[in-house]
């Protein structure tokens, strides 16, 4: 293969690398657990696990989603009930979710684990997360990158925990190839132009 071929062919790569990356479906809804929670300390922003009501419904949505059409828009008219795959969020642990939407049966499987973060105002106590994984419905689109975030409230210490969750794919910041791996694709088939380049001299 000669050089000019074999340059072009890994700069190919590093195109496919990248447009593999397009999303096929953009959306986002938020939802809300129905009933109360606890948190296994009494000021909340210490906890280290939320546990919530085992029944959630969709509760807002967005005509679009980073500039394109929200494909759960209107989710929260239906009632959508979203299902956990687990109803004590912890640190270390993880938390799935799926739901129906449209006659569509939706799957979002963590790939990174639950890291609950704290922090207090004037006004509260408040705990957050938010955890990466993958969207799938079963076949219809290739399962893309999406992100599952969660927030908690208090208003004093030992005081009722409220929550709501926002789901997004792709996430806001969409994840990107490893910046090494990138540089050195890119960098292999730009001496491979260069070195034919001199050759030609």
């Amino acid at each position: 293969m000669k050089l000019s071929t074999l340059s072009l062919a890994i700069l190919g790569m590093v195109a496919l690398g990248a447009g593999a990356q397009a999303q096929s479906l953009y959306g986002t809804f938020g939802f809300v657990p129905i009933g109360s929670l606890s948190a296994n300390n009494a000021a909340l922003n210490a906890a280290t696990s939320v546990t919530v009501p085992s029944t959630e419904f969709a509760n807002t949505s967005g005509a679009t989603y980073l500039g394109h059409a929200n494909v759960f828009s209107g989710i929260e008219s239906g009632p959508t009930f979203i299902t956990l795959s687990t109803t004590t969020i912890s640190n270390g642990g993880s938390l799935g979710i799926s739901w129906t939407f449209g006659g569509v049966s939706y799957t979002f499987t963590a790939t990174t684990t639950v890291a609950l973060v704290g922090s207090t105002s004037p006004s509260g106590n408040y705990l957050t997360f938010a955890e990466n994984g993958m969207l799938s419905d079963g076949g219809s689109f290739t399962p893309q990158l999406a992100q599952l975030a969660g927030s908690f409230s208090q208003t004093s210490n030992g005081g009722a925990v409220d929550g709501n969750f926002t789901f997004s794919t792709p996430p806001q910041a969409p994840a990107t190839p490893e910046p090494g791996t990138v540089a050195m694709v890119a960098g292999m088939g730009i001496a491979g132009a260069g070195f034919l380049a001199r050759r030609r001299k």
